[in-house]
């Protein structure tokens, strides 16, 4: 998972037109993305790790949508941090923007997909 979400994160991380969005989202388009993450990871997870069959294991997958999107969203955080784009402090509203932007790819998961449950 660190492997892939560094991996999708990077590339986006240096480009300047995220910075540029990061500071001109409103907050409405911050929480529907973060939403949208949020539903691609359980449908990618549904779908491509746990084959529709969560019947019985709905507390697994529950716990898998969690610890994916924590890793990633440490992966991302480390990296602008490292960049000194991770302003928490000063703008903590465009280094929300910052981190929902790097979330939506969510390259965790695609790693995840060469080690099935």
């Amino acid at each position: 998972m660190i492997i892939g979400s560094t991996i999708l994160t990077i590339p986006i991380t240096f480009t300047e037109e995220a910075w540029r969005l990061s500071e001109t989202l409103s907050i409405i388009n911050l929480v529907g993305m973060f939403f949208m993450s949020i539903a691609f990871l359980a449908m990618y997870t549904y779908h491509g790790i746990f084959q529709g069959g969560i019947k019985n294991r709905k507390g697994t997958y529950l716990w898998w949508i969690f610890v994916d999107y924590l890793v990633t969203h440490t992966v991302v955080c480390l990296i602008l941090l490292v960049l000194n784009k991770l302003c928490i402090l000063n703008e903590a509203s465009i280094a929300f923007s910052r981190m929902n932007i790097m979330l939506l790819l969510l390259g965790a998961v695609l790693i995840d997909c060469f080690d099935k449950e």
